[in-house]
């Protein structure tokens, strides 16, 4: 039960995330593809409130078809 209530504390070192911004260049090569962009947010809590996680994501559809032709 101690090692339990020990490990709430956490006080090891965190990792560092990915930053905020960012550019993402998808491949053209097949017409048609679907991407699919998610992103997660965890805060640190506070006093007898555990961490809240929030989840979002953002479908994009690759070109249907080449009007250029």
């Amino acid at each position: 039960m101690e090692s339990y209530i020990e490990s709430l504390a956490d006080t090891g070192v965190k990792q560092k995330s990915l930053t905020a911004k960012g550019t993402i260049v998808p491949s053209s090569a097949q017409k048609g593809n679907v991407m699919v962009i998610t992103a997660s947010y965890t805060d640190q809590g506070e006093n007898n409130v555990k961490p809240l996680t929030r989840t979002a994501w953002v479908v994009l559809n690759g070109k249907k078809s080449d009007s250029s032709k």
